[in-house]
């Protein structure tokens, strides 16, 4: 009888100890997606509030003007960045002034550059370098359209074949 009393008591406290483990992992999800909520809805006020025109498009200018707002400041401090990195955080998102910053490219950046100074160097290192493989790329382009021969007529009004670039300046392989 003792035996069926222990195994009883027993089955009941590993069932409460399931059920409780149940409702925690619920309500872990449940406070990480709250968390989540907040998260975007401060991005949004934080962005809608540089927005001045109401444009959807924050230029760097408007950023600027809010830099040293308290509520900046302590948006930098919940992406976990130094509110000193924010004018090279915005840099970043806008190819470096060049361009406005819709909401989507303010909310990815929010989210990929969350952390230490550390990701914004390296992100800002990431996109620097896709510059500079456009601006290869392009040049790359460039040259091979002066190395085709072009037809042109020379001064007797004969059809005559100009070399490309390489030709004058040497054979150089990319």
């Amino acid at each position: 009888f003792l035996f069926v009393m222990i195994n009883a008591v027993t089955a009941i406290f590993v069932s409460s100890t399931e059920e409780y483990a149940g409702k925690d992992a619920q309500s872990m999800v449940y406070e990480q997606l709250k968390r989540k909520s907040e998260y975007m809805n401060r991005i949004f006020c934080v962005y809608s509030d540089m927005d001045e025109d109401g444009d959807g498009w924050v230029s760097k200018s408007e950023f600027e003007k809010h830099l040293d707002d308290p509520r900046m400041i302590s948006f930098a401090h919940s992406l976990e960045m130094d509110p000193m990195d924010l004018e090279q955080f915005f840099d970043i998102l806008s190819s470096w002034g060049q361009r406005a910053v819709d909401l989507d490219t303010f909310v990815d950046g929010c989210i990929k550059l969350r952390g230490s100074a550390r990701s914004v160097d390296i992100y800002e290192m990431m996109m620097r370098q896709d510059t500079v493989e456009k601006d290869v790329s392009f040049i790359r382009s460039q040259i091979m359209e002066l190395n085709h021969p072009v037809e042109q007529k020379g001064k007797d009004g004969q059809q005559c074949r100009a070399n490309g670039l390489a030709s004058q300046v040497g054979k150089t392989s990319f």
